[in-house]
């Protein structure tokens, strides 16, 4: 089983931090990975959104849990509140990071992201969704 820790990270402005990644299928998503073993689900969290971004970030509130039964994959989602910057630069993991409205999400992004994002803009909390496998 993959279980992986990703973050919603609010601006100012109410914009959300989103990540395009720089491998695969180089989709937009919000800062996360997987769990290592002996962390929790906060510190990777934590951990993943620094390696991302340079937000040094903490944990206020889980708003779902996303699962994908027929990978095995489940995501933890947590609303992130800013603690400091240490600044980014494209890396060999993430290409461009940047903060978007709600009805300007970047594209190309999977459904299921979108899902998460649109959850954490609606101030949703303890939510559990189950994807179909034809779901992108």
């Amino acid at each position: 089983m993959k279980v992986s820790a990703f973050g919603a990270i609010f601006d100012d402005q109410g914009r959300i931090l989103c990540v395009k990644r720089n491998y695969g299928d180089r989709t937009w998503t919000t800062p996360g990975g997987g769990i290592e073993r002996g962390e929790s689900p906060f510190q990777a969290a934590q951990r993943e959104a620094y390696e991302e971004t340079g937000y040094r970030v903490e944990v206020e509130h889980l708003i779902g849990v996303y699962c994908l039964p027929w990978m095995d994959d489940y995501v933890l989602f947590f609303r992130l509140r800013i603690l400091g910057y240490d600044g980014w630069q494209p890396n060999a993991e993430i290409a461009e990071i940047g903060y978007f409205q709600q009805n300007a999400l970047p594209q190309p992004m999977k459904v299921r992201t979108a899902s998460r994002i649109h959850d954490a803009f609606d101030r949703i909390q303890g939510i559990v969704r189950v994807f179909s496998s034809d779901l992108g």
